[in-house]
């Protein structure tokens, strides 16, 4: 076995209970990395800094209101986000992600509109319909709206549905960037996907605005993971196999 990765714990706002057995557990399911990891910890209930906060050249960032969910294996990865369901309805995290990438790589500055984009509506579906399980096809009548919203509030007051996690992860692949969303959900048949109907986003799925933003898009985990690929322009690759790169500091480039 390894030796254990050194985890550097950055703390945002997470008391001292609740941030040891966190960082125990990570360092144990984290033993594998090549490189110390750097790891922003924060208080989801409070993280409107939290923008400010990923300008320090950290691995990943992990909300502790994902409780049970919030240690887990971190892969390599240009930037790692997690977060509880009621930190992602709450918090612009598309923004977030996109804008810290952007400032640390502004090579990918033709790829964040597309990401945004994209991204916005990854995240929306994986709080709604998988980690709150939430049917977006009520929204088509008053009536249903209604029931929509009040099932809504009442499931994100819910510790079993608030606390479930979103992941965000940005990996540098070949000709590109890869970003997939992974919610905690009951997933769907995603050999169904390409067939569906590209409707809005308050339709459902908003399938129309992602597959129109990405090179790619394919679904794995039972449907409870999206990846997209947004290829780079060729003379910002710097070499032919970056498929395990890790996150660099700010000076580096892609």
């Amino acid at each position: 076995m390894g030796q254990v990765t050194a985890i550097e714990i950055v703390n945002h706002g997470v008391n001292a209970a609740g941030l040891r057995p966190l960082e125990t557990r990570l360092c144990r399911l984290n033993g594998r990395h090549e490189e110390p990891l750097r790891v922003l910890v924060f208080d989801g209930s409070c993280a409107e800094a939290l923008a400010t906060a990923l300008t320090a050249p950290i691995d990943a960032a992990i909300d502790a209101g994902c409780g049970d969910e919030a240690a887990f294996s971190l892969p390599s990865a240009l930037l790692t986000l997690r977060v509880s369901t009621v930190t992602a309805n709450r918090l612009e995290l598309a923004q977030i992600f996109v804008d810290t990438l952007q400032a640390r790589y502004p090579e990918m500055e033709s790829l964040a509109s597309r990401m945004m984009d994209a991204l916005q509506e990854a995240v929306g579906n994986a709080v709604m319909h998988g980690n709150l399980g939430l049917d977006s096809r009520f929204r088509a009548t008053l009536e249903g709206l209604r029931w929509f919203a009040a099932a809504m509030a009442e499931r994100l007051a819910d510790p079993v549905f608030a606390h479930l996690p979103v992941t965000i992860v940005a990996q540098l692949r070949r000709g590109g960037i890869v970003v997939w969303v992974e919610d905690h959900g009951q997933g769907f048949d995603y050999s169904e996907a390409p067939s569906l109907p590209l409707m809005s986003a308050a339709g459902g799925y908003g399938l129309s605005i992602i597959l129109g933003s990405c090179d790619k898009v394919s679904f794995s985990r039972g449907g409870r993971r999206i990846s997209m690929l947004f290829r780079l322009p060729q003379r910002t690759i710097q070499t032919a196999d970056k498929s395990s790169s890790r996150m660099q500091p700010s000076s580096k480039r892609l």
